[in-house]
């Protein structure tokens, strides 16, 4: 495949995953597509580029993490060409999706991070369900892997943590 068909299909790709997938951070369409092999850095940031100048991807917003929708001209587009990208690129597409909605979901609920300071490192906890904020710590501890323990366990586990924390302030009866 020449460059210029291979930049086609890349653009063809990135408008059908946002028409799949709905209103995309533009940080989490290029992880989508990297994650899974579909296309390398360089190339989704010159293809993002090309399709919001050519109004095909239309922002919500002109900030850092910007939000991409595709435009009225882009689903157009995208009806017009869909069969010049591979079913197999479509279909694997189509499969990836809705592992990356619930996924993308649990990222907006769901947050810990660490930083490291002098003496240790604050670990924070968020969490989130639709529009109500359930919790927001932050713990001082003696270490950066104590730190990264702690987030691990909270991204994974994140429903029990938070119950048993509340039980354990006695908010709620065991």
């Amino acid at each position: 495949m020449d460059r210029q068909a291979r930049q086609e299909e890349d653009k063809l790709l990135l408008l059908y995953i946002v028409s799949r997938m709905g209103a995309m951070e533009e940080q989490s369409l290029e992880r989508f597509v990297m994650e899974n092999g579909l296309m390398d850095y360089l190339n989704v940031r010159l293809a993002v580029g090309e399709l919001a100048e050519s109004g095909l991807f239309q922002p919500l917003n002109e900030e850092e993490g910007r939000v991409l929708l595709i435009s009225p001209a882009g689903m157009q587009a995208l009806e017009y060409m869909q069969t010049r990208l591979p079913y197999s690129k479509r279909a694997q597409v189509d499969e990836l999706c809705a592992a990356w909605r619930a996924r993308l979901l649990k990222e907006k609920q769901v947050m810990a991070q660490y930083m490291p300071h002098p003496g240790g490192c604050i670990a924070r906890l968020y969490y989130q369900e639709e529009n109500a904020r359930m919790a927001d710590i932050s713990l001082e501890l003696p270490d950066t892997e104590s730190a990264k323990r702690l987030c691990r366990a909270w991204e994974e586990d994140t429903a029990r943590l938070y119950n048993e924390l509340l039980r354990a302030l006695g908010v709620r009866e065991t």
